[in-house]
């Protein structure tokens, strides 16, 4: 059963917005400083995986040099190939989408393959060790032992599929007496992990996606302009929004045709700048009725543990875009209707993440820079 729209509305805010000096930038993530614990904020780009300088107003300022990276050579480790990175509070590692392989780093700063190749082609389930992918992009973790994974599918309807990477801890010491378990035959100190490909009902995959811990469930979009809750048992409610056909509203066939064409763009890499607008009709000259319908097309997710909070990118281009949220009672608010994220025709993608001290990264639309918004009071 489809979910009632929720509310949207228009909101004064003072967005602050400043551009920080970051060549390449493939992935931002969070993960505690292993040295005094506090939040550390990471940008993989083409210096490496760097730390973001905080000054006094916990303002983030420039990039510092690159973290000395323990066993990468010899786990053929290539940060050109990072896609995305999530930190996984269950593992204690910060993970990496690495195409054909999924990679994990730990607070030694010493990274591994955790599971995938370095040849790709198939995909497959089963152990971590032997589990394949095609092109693994995409990551969100529920902190539980469960990384949700956009891999590549090209049986899919716009080329994309879900999995999921799941790990168990060892059985601590005391468990293994209980169980008289002899030490010849004791659990090894590494994790089980394994690989499966969740079934989301649908011939479409996630295309941005999500973990929000206020709803305990991963979030997806998988057209652009719904936005979808995985429930247990691979149960998917729509959560707001309608990917119908846009012609049942009233709005041309035209604009139709061009939401279709922009499901079949999908399938080629968002990671590149091969991205065309999508329903360049409705960006042009937007209808009434489109502009009843909650969102015109899902950029980007990106949840905030702390407040609860969702932020969405929801734009047909990479030069302007709005800024969402959706909040933890359902309400969907809209923060800045006309956010700059690129010149004008620019066709490279967006990336959101959530950053410590209130501040929100636009990635993927500059090769040169990231733009960070501090979200103020809002407006008397």
């Amino acid at each position: 059963m489809r979910a009632a729209l929720c509310s949207h509305t228009t909101i004064a805010a003072h967005v602050r917005i400043h551009a920080v000096a970051v060549p390449g930038a493939a992935a931002l993530a969070v993960r505690p400083n292993p040295i005094n614990g506090q939040a550390q904020a990471l940008v993989v780009c083409h210096l490496g995986v760097c730390p973001l300088q905080l000054n006094d107003s916990n303002d983030y300022v420039r990039v510092e040099g690159p973290l000395i990276l323990r066993n990468q050579y010899a786990s053929k480790f290539n940060i050109r190939n990072v896609h995305d990175a999530v930190y996984d509070s269950h593992g204690g590692q910060l993970l990496f989408a690495n195409g054909t392989g999924i990679y994990g780093m730990d607070a030694t700063n010493r990274v591994a393959q955790l599971s995938g190749d370095n040849e790709g082609g198939l995909i497959f389930d089963g152990p971590a060790s032997e589990a394949r992918f095609v092109g693994a992009q995409r990551l969100a973790t529920d902190g539980q032992g469960v990384t949700y994974i956009r891999d590549r599918d090209a049986g899919s309807r716009n080329g994309f599929c879900l999995r999921a990477l799941h790990e168990v801890s060892p059985a601590l010491p005391h468990q293994s007496k209980s169980l008289s378990v002899s030490s010849s035959t004791s659990t090894s100190t590494s994790s089980a992990r394994a690989v499966v490909t969740v079934n989301i009902g649908s011939d479409m995959g996630p295309h941005a996606m999500t973990y929000d811990k206020s709803r305990c469930s991963l979030l997806f979009a998988t057209r652009g302009r719904a936005l979808y809750q995985l429930l247990p048992f691979g149960i998917t409610r729509q959560l707001l929004g309608t990917d119908e056909p846009i012609t049942s509203h009233g709005v041309s066939a035209a604009a139709a045709a061009a939401s279709a064409a922009a499901s079949a763009a999908e399938t080629s890499d968002d990671d590149d700048a091969n991205n065309r607008n999508f329903m360049p009709e409705l960006a042009a000259a937007p209808l009434p009725a489109a502009r009843s319908l909650p969102f015109v097309n899902i950029q980007a997710l990106a949840a905030d543990a702390a407040s609860g909070n969702v932020y969405i990118l929801d734009g047909t281009t990479g030069s302007k875009t709005m800024l969402r949220v959706l909040r933890p009672d359902g309400s969907l608010d809209t923060i800045e209707e006309q956010l700059r994220i690129g010149p004008t025709g620019n066709s490279r993608w967006p990336r959101l993440a959530v950053l410590p001290y209130g501040h929100l990264a636009v990635y993927g639309t500059s090769v040169h820079e990231i733009m960070l918004l501090k979200l103020g009071e809002q407006n008397a």
